[in-house]
């Protein structure tokens, strides 16, 4: 389901099981994990729980840490770091801004109708697009203002989005 190279490893997510291809010796190991995503936080990998966790790679150890509480146990999809600020892309909590004190608030403009975001990524122009199940394509702003939105209405063939990627 998702795919991550990260130092020398390749990792892939599919239902509850983590493989993990060593590129250099082609070792291939397996993790239990409950359905996640992948993610970058301070250039560590990290894995995304449906739990509310997450769990960082230790490249030394080649081995994920115990469980870590991710922010107000929220599902990650995604972190964007910019300068001082982090953004967490959540599955069905919004868009939570931590700022450098540790604190979290919740900056999207959607409060209670926020969709079930499956995945996304931000674009070259600070663009922070979701990929939704039920709901198509999204996009917002830095600020969590909407942007934009694709729909089948709009031309997809259905709005479950299961990647994106940008052009």
């Amino acid at each position: 389901w998702y795919i991550k190279r990260y130092a020398d490893n390749v990792f892939f997510i599919y239902f509850n099981r983590c493989y993990i291809y060593n590129i250099i010796s082609g070792d291939v190991r397996r993790i239990n994990v409950s359905s996640s995503r992948f993610f970058e936080q301070e250039g560590t990998l990290c894995l995304s729980s449906q739990t509310g966790n997450f769990y960082k790679y230790d490249v030394e150890s080649e081995t994920f840490s115990a469980p870590l509480a991710s922010p107000l146990g929220a599902y990650v999809q995604n972190v964007i770091e910019v300068g001082e600020d982090r953004y967490y892309v959540t599955a069905d909590s919004g868009i939570l801004k931590q700022s450098p004190d540790g604190t979290n608030v919740r900056v999207d403009s959607f409060k209670h109708n926020w969709p079930m975001v499956n995945c996304c990524l931000i674009c070259k122009d600070s663009t922070i697009i979701c990929g939704t199940i039920g709901d198509g394509v999204m996009a917002f702003d830095m600020e969590g203002n909407f942007k934009w939105h694709v729909d089948k209405a709009a031309g997809l063939q259905n709005n479950d989005v299961m990647a994106l990627m940008e052009d």
